[in-house]
């Protein structure tokens, strides 16, 4: 790669559209973190070991890096904007493994495909899906009782009830039916399609008690009321 050659890349790594560079290397990183699978604190840790990095060559003396002129590439990989790229990419993943969900005993899909009903208790955080003949509810889950009393977990659950209930956002509420995975067959995931929406565990007949109490954002349940 000639001089001018090597100016203009700088020029363009530079100068361009920096924005779309950066989005383009975190957009990468999700990839690299779908494939290479280390905890979220390793990526941040690279990340943050890549921004060092930037700032340290930065820093180098001109003399020095000319030292390295004859490795091929060099005026392209002691560029502080190269690193930068690498702390984003490292980033992307960073973001991809915080978004994978971490089912311990704490998480309510834990329990999901047991071989008896459970009691489940939380509050709508969407109004109501009325339909002619049931109710879908989505649910913020607080408790779960097993046989052994309540236990806290947290978690989305998406539940079908009869359709002769009204609900209203916020209202806590207790469940009791099986908790399944999602389905999911040749033409279509419903377990994909919840999962995107951050819901891995369904009911697909549940039996709902309306508590007493509120849960959910007080704005969102005015705005809902008023609606």
């Amino acid at each position: 790669m000639s001089s001018s050659e090597v100016n203009r890349f700088k020029g363009q790594l530079t100068t361009r559209l920096p924005l779309t560079w950066l989005s383009l290397a975190f957009l990468g990183g999700i990839i690299l973190g779908s494939l290479v699978l280390h905890s979220t604190r390793v990526w941040v840790g690279l990340a943050l070991l890549s921004a060092l990095s930037a700032l340290l060559v930065r820093a180098l003396p001109t003399r020095f890096r000319k030292s390295f002129s004859n490795i091929p590439f060099s005026s392209v990989l002691f560029l502080p904007f190269s690193f930068i790229l690498l702390a984003f990419l490292f980033l992307g993943s960073a973001r991809y493994q915080s978004s994978v969900p971490n089912f311990d005993a704490f998480h309510i899909a834990f329990y999901n495909d047991r071989e008896y009903d459970l009691l489940i208790t939380g509050y709508l955080i969407e109004p109501p899906d009325y339909r002619d003949a049931y109710t879908n509810l989505r649910i913020e889950t607080t408790h779960i009782d097993t046989g052994d009393g309540d236990l806290k977990v947290s978690g989305l659950l998406l539940a079908r009830v009869s359709a002769n209930q009204t609900f209203h956002y916020g209202e806590i509420v207790r469940l009791r039916g099986a908790l399944k995975t999602p389905p999911a067959n040749e033409d279509f995931s419903y377990r994909d399609y919840l999962a995107a929406q951050g819901i891995h565990a369904y009911m697909t007949s549940a039996k709902a008690t309306i508590l007493p109490g509120q849960g959910g954002n007080v704005f969102s349940a005015a705005l809902y009321a008023l609606k």
